[in-house]
């Protein structure tokens, strides 16, 4: 099958010449599409190409056409698709969905068939606010070597890529930041509406590239827009990489402006001076033809629901004509049914339609005005406007109207005067017509017309700060919001619940994706602070939902109201003078299992399996996923088999073994996995009767352990005494006593050098994500009765001299040994050197973070995890 066949196949027409070149390379032409079977090697692209003529299907296809049908490693694994908006994401997971669901009855057999279907039944991953993908797409993160199309806000795809992924588990930050920042595809789609994050992208790619030699998957990004300008990406870091960006552009060649959209097309434009909100309805009334669709787009909520209010009250407009309303503040619920009633093809062909809209229509949605009325808007937002005219072909009229100078928020004034002067200099918008006026404009007219200058720019030292996701004690993080989005308009959002007057949410309500209204954060403070005693927050540590008050509100809270509260209408979306009571949606759905898992500090479910797993056992098990993924550098393959084998040693430590109940199978205390029926409820850590360790962690145990392991058969190896070394005086090497036994896993740890023991022990402490670059205490740990009394503090529920019985762990050749009872020590905790023990625990992070980097270190970890969890279930 050929490129031209295999697009046709699921979209039902033929590609663009565009489409073909991006997907099989500059030799591809329209012409030749049919008989081009050969692909294109992966690298970062400027897509520059107007509105309407398939952006989304052209980068979808080619990654699916090289990755998935011609298998070509080269490819990145993972297809990330980047928007700016939730609406957007819901439209291009939609479209994407029906793509594979053609593909997949289409594959042949073999390794294509086996590809497609793995990618039908677990992509895309839709990665946005309050989203609960089914559980094989929740499961994609424990699936590296796997294709996965992940589609989501710029909000959660960035945090992510950050290190500080928003509305999921602090544990599971790492993970995602690895398989979003290796082998991954990104594609930054609509980015003239990006803000910073087009910048943070930008700094995140050079980082990539700069770590490309140390990185055995490397990541790519498509920046993709009708409006894209070389410069907004002109940051320090990707500077010297913009010119072979440059030379490589994607846009349309001529003999891509052929058919419907380029022939015979004509966008009248017409500037009309401000209109206030009812004079805009007389005027659209007056425009509207019974036989066609008008779009009004207007700057902003508040005025989309004055002139839609005046429109369904205007009597010289027919009772048949459909008047709709369509902005951001909607619930999913709500807004579900408008891609099939009114915002589709077919649908606008049925019956004459008035539209009212907000910017949620600039982007992403296949609708075609006759006539089409416009605020006036920055030059960039009004691109997008006119392809929503006339987008199929054929005669549009356009109409913008212009905004007073005090009424031009949210835009700034100088924007729109800069837009307004070019408008007046032009007759037509097709998309010719907009491309030659684009080729005249001089350098200082595009960066007037295409401003671009982000408040905020991520540095390499900031990404390099946000690798360790240890929160101090009291739970404080480095704030990356200012490297993602910035602007006054930060959603919460608001779900409504109907309760008896002296009822309160059940503990066990949890409102779905649908029932969640996004609301800016002005609003809500102003709609809690009138609803006191009647709004509630989501506590992820009780469980629970505790009262809220205006004070407490932050973006990306989810709310909780009780439904006679108001607020809220179907026709109107969020009203905060409505006080009708709000129509509730059946339906909850469960705390995401990312964050319920880490919830407490005790938590210990990834260890409750089917059946009983020896701490060999699960250690073999463990490295056999971990083969299975295949995806770790050679060099660093040793080092990540015995981190798998010896994994979960600290779960012979007694605080764990206290969890579980033993059968008569399974007396001892090597056990690291239990029936769900073995394990003592509640989860309480006790190294003894008398003795409480809350928060123990059984990963720090396992890297401490080995730690003394080697110390007992070689106390001066250079992973323990480093720059002691030089200080030692012989008398004290050759008194040195050696066990009357060296085990075999002591033998393999001698035979490291210190930079490969490090790794050892970190990717062993960090495989549960809560121990990684510093070794601290835990609140929990606070609560032990001998850090109340003021004396020393655990360290995640662990005591200097704790001691670990011998225990039987997996050998790398398939054998089992026993190794000698281990006693922990503490002092990598402490600053500085150890006269013992050799660089501090933050010491040899930081050393592995010089050597490895933040991308390929977090990526060696998520191996391990992954393995883990596979091995688990």
């Amino acid at each position: 099958m050929t490129f031209a066949e295999f697009f046709k196949t699921a979209t039902g027409n033929r590609p663009y010449g565009y489409q073909c070149r991006l997907a099989c390379g500059e030799a591809a032409r329209p012409e030749i599409a049919d008989t081009l079977i050969g692909g294109t090697s992966c690298a970062s692209q400027l897509i520059d190409i107007p509105t309407g003529l398939g952006k989304t299907a052209a980068v979808v296809f080619a990654w699916l056409w090289n990755r998935i049908v011609l298998g070509d490693e080269t490819w990145p694994r993972r297809l990330v698709y980047c928007l700016p908006m939730r609406t957007l994401v819901e439209q291009t997971a939609g479209e994407i969905e029906e793509w594979l669901a053609q593909l997949a009855d289409w594959a042949p057999d073999g390794k294509v068939k086996e590809r497609t279907f793995w990618l039908k039944e677990h992509s895309p991953i839709i990665l946005m606010g309050g989203e609960e993908n089914n559980a094989a797409r929740r499961e994609w993160d424990i699936h590296p070597e796997k294709p996965a199309i992940l589609a989501g806000t710029q909000d959660m795809l960035l945090s992510r890529a950050l290190n500080r992924g928003y509305g999921m588990a602090r544990a599971r930050w790492p993970m995602h930041f690895a398989l979003l920042n290796n082998d991954a595809l990104w594609v930054m789609d609509e980015a003239q509406l990006m803000d910073v994050g087009l910048a943070t992208s930008g700094q995140l790619q050079a980082f990539r590239n700069d770590e490309k030699s140390r990185m055995p998957h490397p990541s790519f990004t498509w920046w993709m827009s009708a409006t894209l300008q070389e410069y907004w990406l002109e940051t320090p870091e990707m500077t010297k990489y913009l010119p072979d960006l440059k030379t490589k552009k994607i846009g349309t060649a001529p003999e891509d402006r052929t058919g419907p959209k380029w022939e015979n097309v004509r966008k009248t434009i017409h500037i009309h001076p401000p209109l206030e909100d009812k004079k805009l309805a007389d005027f659209a009334g007056e425009k509207f033809t019974d036989n066609g669709t008008t779009l009004i787009i207007v700057n902003t909520v508040k005025r989309a629901v004055e002139v839609y209010k005046a429109l369904t009250k205007n009597k010289k407009i027919n009772t048949g004509v459909e008047i709709h309303l369509v902005h951001s503040r909607f619930r999913p619920c709500d807004r579900q049914h408008w891609q099939t009633t009114f915002l589709n093809r077919k649908a606008l062909a049925a019956r004459p339609k008035l539209i009212i809209a907000t910017q949620v229509v600039e982007a992403g949605v296949d609708i075609s005005a006759d006539v089409l009325i416009t605020d006036l808007s920055p030059w960039t937002s009004l691109v997008q406007r006119f392809g929503r005219a006339a987008r199929y072909g054929g005669q549009a009229e356009i109409y913008v109207i212009e905004i007073e100078e005090k009424k031009t928020a949210p835009y700034e004034y100088e924007e729109l005067e800069a837009a307004s002067t070019e408008l007046k200099k032009l007759a037509d918008v097709s998309i010719p017509s907009l491309e030659a006026f684009g080729k005249s404009l001089s350098p200082e007219r595009k960066n007037q017309l295409y401003p671009y200058s982000p408040p905020f720019l991520l540095l390499r030292r900031e990404l390099d700060d946000l690798f360790d996701t240890t929160a101090d004690l009291t739970g404080a993080d480095l704030d990356i919001s200012r490297f993602i989005r910035t602007g006054d308009e930060n959603d919460c959002q608001i779900a409504w619940i109907e309760l008896g007057p002296k009822d309160l949410p059940p503990d066990d309500f949890q409102p779905s994706r649908g029932e969640r209204c996004n609301v800016p954060i002005g609003d809500a403070v102003k709609f809690v602070a009138a609803g006191k005693g009647s709004v509630w927050a989501w506590d992820y540590l009780d469980r629970a939902w505790l009262p809220l008050a205006s004070r407490d509100i932050y973006p990306g809270l989810l709310i909780l109201a009780r439904a006679d509260l108001g607020g809220y209408n179907a026709e109107q979306g969020f009203d905060l003078s409505s006080k009708k009571p709000v129509a509730c949606v059946a339906g909850t759905m469960p705390l995401p299992p990312d964050i319920t898992a880490d919830a407490a500090q005790d938590d210990e479910s990834l260890s409750e399996t089917d059946q009983w797993q020896t701490i060999a056992e699960h250690g073999r098990l463990t490295a056999h996923f971990l083969t299975v993924a295949g995806l770790f550098p050679s060099k660093t393959a040793p080092i990540l088999n015995a981190a798998a084998l010896w994994h979960d040693l600290g779960k012979a430590h007694p605080a764990f073994v206290s969890l579980i109940n033993p059968d008569k199978e399974h007396l001892g205390g090597d056990i690291a996995k239990a029936p769900q029926t073995a394990w003592r409820k509640p989860v309480t850590y006790k190294a003894s009767d008398t003795d409480i360790r809350p928060g123990f962690r059984h990963e720090l145990a396992s890297a401490l352990s080995l730690i003394d392991l080697l110390h007992q058969c070689a106390p001066f190896h250079e992973a323990l005494l480093g720059p002691w070394q030089a200080y030692m005086d012989v008398k004290q090497t050759e008194s040195f006593k050696k066990p009357a036994r060296i085990t075999p896993i002591q033998e393999y740890l001698k035979g490291l050098f210190a930079h490969e023991f490090n790794l050892l022990l970190y990717l062993v402490a960090s495989h549960h994500g809560k121990v990684r670059g510093n070794m601290q205490a835990s609140p929990a740990d606070q609560k032990h009765p001998v850090a109340k009394s003021g004396d020393t503090m655990p360290i995640r529920g662990i005591f200097e001299d704790d001691v670990i019985p011998s225990t039987c762990l997996g050998m790398p050749d398939g054998s089992d040994t026993r190794i000698p009872v281990t006693r922990l020590t503490l002092e990598p905790a402490a600053m500085g050197l150890s006269q013992s023990f050799g660089a501090s625990w933050a010491d040899r992070c930081a050393a592995l973070l010089d050597e490895h980097g933040p991308f390929v270190l977090a990526w060696l970890e998520t191996l391990i995890r992954a393995a883990d969890a596979r091995a688990s279930k």
